[in-house]
């Protein structure tokens, strides 16, 4: 063979041969075979347990399972040149039976008595795959009874994926857990965290403070100075009146004495304490072709929706107009139950459970506006008994409980929108006749002071069915609605000082003779349009959209009196729900 073929080639290649499971379970068995013998062993791991015993390892094989080993053998760590490496947050069983052992083997055992303390050591020493195997375990068993554990460790751990699905669980089974002991062992942050759910399954508020009592009574003290926070997040308007007074008064009054909290509690009003918000009230109405004589709240700050026992309406009612004076809602006509419009005048108290006939109106009226200004009530427009769209407007004196003539609207108008504010009457849209669609671009201001009707810059959208209320920075929203014989979905904005319209964002659906009310930087829209419609849907003005809130009317319902109340010290809502959906349902 001459030279030239003995010179190396300049083309060349690294070979490797296909890696079979046999070639993989030998390397492994030599590992094995290395350690059992102690054959180039040069470190021994020794666990928390006081004992002589120790593990000898290779410092190599612990370096490329984790990453916690290859920086203390590596670096200038004291323990990289010592001969026993104590580990004091590690047992020795765990170390020996199960994290060393995978290292030489790939392979561990797990089961529910060992798992929680694998997982806590693979993930302080990085063994990486073991803490995932740990989690694949847990996620494998995961059960009701389970299922807080894991939720726990997953939060501890930062494992949102598992911890969230371990939550929905726990949510599902609350009342059950809560009784076991595993809750009793909960910090705070995440008793916290239950509390503030509003997916929690439970049929009565009371179930909730009950568990946070029980999980306060377990370390009270503890846990006296974390106990604020999470009572924060009851639903005080939701609890019975005896677990109010027995147990949530009790525990902060108890605070109080111990100096946890600053305030004196029993000489605060119960509307001062936390949770105790404002609530939307939607009075009458239709409900599949049904006069509606019961009244239906929606609480947007508690997530709550719920229809009310009682009070009962003193009689079934739609297109009546409602204004709050001094904590009441004040009813005005709509339409009875033979059909036919009414002057009647009801006081309802919907906190003490009481129902009184007022001074009945000068016309009876129906689908016309109602509004509360300076503390009076004027009743506007609407339809009368003989079918007939009316101008008159008149104003009620709750002192005097009489009725008195006010000027009349520029035109006869029923099905428009009205709002109070900057000390005068807004009135937009509406039809002009009752025996057919007319809408009307119009928009009027009413000032009380000259007792005289204003004509304002007419609306881009002519529209009847409509409804409206004021927003930030008195910016008054006019929505849906029926134009040229049609639902609409429009939003225009009337400007006051300007005298100008803008257009807004659509809403999802089109609503027409709706609830609409503006709360807490949001408005809100009720019902309205259809039989089926019990949907609420809300709107960001920042953002100019709309969504569909996790809130639904307890049924379909339009023709309806809308307006915001407070609630009030000494009101059992709890009992009066009829569907509550603050809570999630299995």
């Amino acid at each position: 063979m001459s030279s030239d073929h003995m010179q190396p080639s300049t083309d060349s290649a690294t070979v490797r041969p296909s890696v079979c499971s046999s070639v993989v379970q030998g390397f492994l068995d030599g590992l094995q075979d290395l350690k059992s013998s102690g054959v180039l062993c040069d470190v021994i791991l020794k666990g928390a347990e006081d004992s002589a015993a120790g593990i000898p390892c290779h410092r190599v094989v612990l370096s490329a399972h984790s990453s916690y080993f290859r920086s203390m053998f590596s670096t200038d760590w004291k323990e990289s040149s010592q001969a026993e490496i104590p580990l004091q947050n590690i047992s020795f069983a765990t170390l020996l039976n199960k994290l060393v052992t995978y290292a030489y083997t790939l392979q561990i055992c797990l089961d529910d008595d060992t798992v929680e303390s694998v997982l806590v050591a693979a993930l302080f020493l990085d063994f990486s795959p073991v803490a995932k195997l740990c989690w694949d375990f847990l996620e494998s068993r995961l059960d009701a009874s389970s299922c807080l554990l894991v939720y726990s460790l997953a939060q501890t751990h930062n494992n949102p994926y598992l911890a969230n699905k371990a939550e929905v669980l726990v949510c599902q089974h609350f009342v059950k857990i809560a009784h076991g002991v595993d809750f009793l062992q909960l910090d705070a942050e995440k008793v916290t965290e239950l509390t503030a759910s509003d997916d929690l399954c439970v049929e009565h508020e009371d179930e909730v403070l009950e568990a946070v009592k029980r999980w306060f009574d377990h370390d009270q003290t503890g846990r006296t100075a974390k106990l604020p926070n999470v009572l924060q997040y009851i639903r005080v308007p939701f609890l019975s009146v005896k677990r109010l007074e027995n147990y949530f008064l009790a525990l902060f009054n108890g605070l109080v004495s111990t100096g946890a909290v600053n305030f004196p509690l029993q000489s605060r009003t119960l509307d001062q304490l936390p949770g105790l918000p404002k609530v939307i009230v939607c009075v009458g109405g239709v409900e599949f072709d049904t006069d509606v004589s019961s009244v239906e709240v929606f609480c947007p700050s508690i997530s709550a929706a719920w229809r009310m026992e009682r009070p009962q309406l003193p009689r079934a009612v739609y297109g009546c107009g409602i204004a709050v004076m001094k904590d009441s809602l004040i009813i005005c006509g709509g339409v009875k139950i033979d059909g036919s419009p009414t002057n009647q005048v009801s006081r309802l108290d919907l906190f003490g459970n009481e129902c009184a006939d007022l001074a009945p109106m000068l016309a009876n009226r129906a689908c016309g506006g109602v509004a509360a200004l300076n503390g009076r009530v004027y009743a506007v427009g609407g339809c009368n008994d003989k079918g007939e769209v009316l101008t008159a407007a008149e104003c009620y004196d709750p002192e005097k409980n009489v009725w008195q003539p006010v000027a009349g609207l520029p035109l006869p108008l029923a099905g428009f929108a009205i709002v109070a504010t900057n000390d005068r009457l807004y009135v937009f849209g509406g039809m002009t006749k009752s025996d057919g669609y007319s809408s009307t671009h119009s928009a009027f201001c009413y000032d009380p002071a000259a007792d005289a009707w204003n004509k304002l810059a007419d609306m881009p959208t002519a529209r009847e069915d409509c409804t409206a209320c004021v927003g930030a920075n008195g910016i008054i929203y006019v929505i849906s609605g029926y134009s040229s014989d049609r639902r609409v979905r429009r939003v225009e904005a009337y400007e006051i000082n300007y005298d100008q319209w803008s257009k807004k964002g659509d809403t999802i659906s089109g609503h027409c003779r709706a609830g609409c009310a503006y709360m807490d930087g949001k408005i809100y829209v009720l019902g309205g349009g259809n039989d089926d419609n019990r949907d609420i849907e809300f709107y960001d003005e920042g953002l100019d959209v709309w969504r569909i809130h996790p809130c639904r009317l307890s049924k379909p319902n339009h023709s309806f009196g809308c307006t915001v109340m407070t609630m009030k010290k000494g009101t059992n809502w709890t009992g009066q729900i009829v569907s509550d959906q603050r809570r999630g349902q299995e």
